[in-house]
């Protein structure tokens, strides 16, 4: 049986002493039947956030920062592949994810 488990991944806005979870990101790219909105809704905005705070850090001269942000954003978007396995929803969201259909 499949069990969805919401784990925070602690990585903007987290609370002190709640240490950031990016050891889970490579984890999504695994197959799993898991529904393409949750990608759509959560991991996309993230990304786009982490994608804001790289440039921020790059334009901030600060370039080890810069880089850490890069690699978590590739990251999410490697973990597509694993939302794309027996998804449930993908009726759904293809309007999300494929503008032109």
């Amino acid at each position: 049986m499949f069990y969805n488990f919401l784990i925070a991944l602690n990585f903007i806005g987290s609370q002190p002493g709640q240490e950031p979870r990016a050891f889970l990101l490579p984890l999504i790219a695994q197959p799993h039947p898991s529904p393409l909105g949750h990608f759509v809704s959560y991991f996309v905005p993230l990304s786009e956030r982490m994608f804001d705070l790289q440039q921020t850090a790059a334009a901030q001269g600060r370039p080890s920062e810069a880089k850490v942000w890069n690699v978590l954003v590739g990251q999410v978007w490697s973990g597509l592949s694993g939302y794309c396995f027996e998804t449930p929803d993908l009726k759904e969201v293809r309007p999300f994810v494929f503008r032109n259909g």
